[in-house]
């Protein structure tokens, strides 16, 4: 899978993985403020807001 992202919609934060390897190369922990974004093609008019989720 080449991202994947866990959402905690109660605390509305998120962890983004992304460029498997051995592992993710590619980690990160996101704040509510973030509007995120996949970065694989043809996804790019998705995005989730994690200040508005309920």
């Amino acid at each position: 899978m080449r991202e994947y992202w866990v959402i905690d919609a109660q605390e509305r934060t998120a962890s983004v993985h992304r460029e498997p390897a051995a592992g993710y190369r590619d980690m990160a922990d996101l704040p509510r403020e973030v509007i995120m974004q996949p970065r694989a093609d043809g996804l790019a008019a998705f995005s989730v807001a994690l200040a508005d989720l309920d």
